[in-house]
């Protein structure tokens, strides 16, 4: 009875502990995607400065680089849009209406930073998420500010946190 009753709370100190160590692991993971969709935020926010410019594209192509984006785009009020990798809607695409995109419309409703959900991107078939913003100047909405990230890239990320003790407890 006695060794019953040690092996019983040995086994519940160990569920304790490793329950411990998964709220731990949890609020890493959570810490690290929050510090991750600020900083996305941030970066979005950042090309509504830019917007008006007649060299946006450059800042376009700098943010897609250095903030890891697969694409980076604004979209303008009047309906035009610049893209990142040149592509151009208005000749690939007239039926493209840039204030009708689900990413434009959740920006400009929220008037603040946002994600969208999960989506399939047309083009390469991968799950997306959009990072958008909205500039707005005097109360009035001129444009959105926005990046596309594949889902594969933030999953990376949350893998990258160490898991102590290898994974084992």
């Amino acid at each position: 009875v006695i060794i019953t009753q040690a092996l019983l709370q040995v086994r519940s100190n160990m569920l304790d502990d490793v329950a411990i160590e998964y709220d731990g692991l949890l609020a890493a993971q959570e810490e690290t995607i929050t510090l991750w969709l600020h900083e996305k935020y941030r970066q979005i926010n950042t090309l509504n400065s830019v917007a008006a410019r007649p060299d946006a594209l450059q800042f376009l192509e700098l943010a897609q680089k250095s903030g890891d984006f697969f694409v980076t785009y604004l979209g303008f009020a009047d309906g035009k849009s610049i893209f990142s990798d040149g592509w151009d809607a208005a000749k690939e695409d007239p039926t493209y209406k840039v204030i009708e995109r689900d990413w434009y419309v959740l920006a400009a409703k929220e008037k603040r930073a946002v994600i969208t959900p999960p989506y399939v991107d047309a083009d390469t078939k991968k799950l997306m998420l959009t990072v958008a913003a909205p500039h707005i100047e005097n109360g009035s909405l001129k444009g959105v500010a926005a990046g596309d990230i594949m889902v594969t890239d933030l999953v990376k990320i949350v893998l990258s946190q160490p898991v102590r003790g290898g994974g084992y407890f």
